[in-house]
């Protein structure tokens, strides 16, 4: 009964002209109840913005690759946001890998697999199961891949659930972050010389070659199939368990592991020591989870909201919150690189193919965190270029594009910078 309304519904409804007159109509309430094939069939009738697509799998791997609404607002209080000046002349057209092509990672689409990561880049990304980081530095900027699964391993995160960007970027500031990649990395090249190499001594110095990559590559595998791509392993019912902190990098790495430490540009070493024995010092032996007396092991077994005011103490203003203006968030982009967003996530979403995503209809499932790459317009209608982390056989090749200007499913409403050092 409810596909059949839906289907009467949108026979006779006249779809809008314009986003604005879209916009300006509420969702029907059977509309926000609609799921699966009812639920692709009425958004692609509704509306000419962006196309649905329905697929089995679809509502069940989004429901694993969400967190939680609670996620969509700042944990502790309002941080210092960026003070840039909107004094650029602002393209119609701008997208990150062109701007910064040495910079190949800014275009990498990942799988964070059955864990709830929030992303992102850029500077630094905690959009994915994990960060990356773009360096700006003179005429250029610099690549570095880092440590995604501490991200994961951290209490500022609720184990795979989500969490909080705004105190990955703090974490990173204070105690930094090691390089990282994708996930299997050494076995997967390790294969490849597999196939082309029958001497055992030439498979051992190929694979020690590979080893020196990275300090820690991503734990978790890309579940599910894919297109022309390794099959690890079906995705489980339920989110992955929480990887184990270690401090130390993976095998052979030639590096040790502070050494290979990415901090945020405004954590200098007297604040990180300052915020080391003010952990120490204030953290009472039956607050500690861990026999180690180590600052970075000790953090995480503060007791809120000591962690919270240890960061706000001394994380510095290189982690920032961008003001809610599509202009300065342009010029931040432009000028800095891509910067972190996160948004409400509807059910229409999870069957987005193409086009400029503008929410239709479904119940809101959640929230996501992405890097904003670029921006642009299609058929006059202004869209954020966002890069997704659900593998490159979802949407756009892995990326999509959301309405721009409108704080649409609130994504212009808390989006989150910050600058490295190298």
């Amino acid at each position: 009964m409810l596909i059949l309304i839906a289907v009467l519904a949108t026979a006779t409804a006249k779809n809008p002209i314009t986003i604005e007159e879209f916009l300006s109509q509420p969702i029907p309430r059977y509309a926000e109840e609609l799921t699966g094939q009812a639920l692709v069939d009425y958004v692609n009738e509704r509306q000419p913005f962006f196309k649905a697509e329905y697929s089995p799998t679809a509502e069940q791997f989004m429901e694993s690759s969400v967190m939680g609404a609670e996620f969509l607002g700042n944990p502790d209080r309002d941080y210092v946001t960026t003070d840039i000046a909107p004094n650029l002349e602002i393209p119609k057209r701008f997208d990150a890998r062109e701007r910064w092509p040495e910079c190949t990672s800014i275009g990498f689409i990942r799988d964070q697999s059955n864990c709830v990561v929030f992303r992102r880049s850029f500077r630094m990304e905690i959009s994915s199961p994990a960060v990356e980081v773009v360096v700006v530095s003179g005429k250029g900027r610099m690549m570095h891949w880092v440590e995604w699964n501490l991200m994961l391993e951290k209490s500022f995160q609720i184990r795979c659930a989500g969490g909080w960007p705004i105190r990955a970027f703090n974490y990173f500031s204070l105690v930094g972050i090691c390089t990282g990649g994708w996930y299997r990395e050494k076995v997967r090249e390790f294969l490849i010389y597999f196939n082309y190499s029958f001497g055992f001594e030439e498979i051992e110095k190929k694979i020690a070659v590979f080893l020196k990559n990275v300090c820690k590559p991503y734990p978790l595998y890309p579940c599910g199939q894919h297109q022309n791509q390794t099959y690890y392993g079906p995705c489980s019912e339920k989110l992955w368990d929480t990887p184990v902190c270690r401090s130390a990098c993976q095998f052979k790495y030639p590096i040790p592991y502070r050494q290979d430490k990415i901090y945020v540009a405004s954590s200098s070493e007297t604040a990180r020591k300052e915020f080391n024995l003010r952990i120490l010092n204030n953290v009472q032996p039956e607050q500690r989870n861990t026999s180690s007396t180590e600052p970075r092991d000790v953090f995480f077994q503060l007791l809120p909201p000591a962690p919270q005011l240890a960061l706000l103490l001394y994380g510095g203003n290189s982690t920032y919150i961008i003001p809610k203006n599509q202009t300065i968030i342009m010029t931040e982009i432009m000028t800095h690189g891509p910067v972190v967003a996160t948004y409400k996530v509807y059910e229409d979403f999870a069957y987005y193919k193409g086009g400029v995503y503008v929410h239709t209809a479904g119940e809101q499932k959640g929230a996501h965190a992405v890097r904003v790459i670029g921006w642009g317009e299609e058929n006059s209608l202004p869209y954020w270029l966002v890069a997704n982390s659900w593998n490159t056989d979802w949407g756009e090749k892995g990326y999509f594009r959301i309405l721009r200007g409108s704080n649409h499913c609130d994504i212009e409403n808390q989006m989150i910078a910050g600058m490295v050092n190298v």
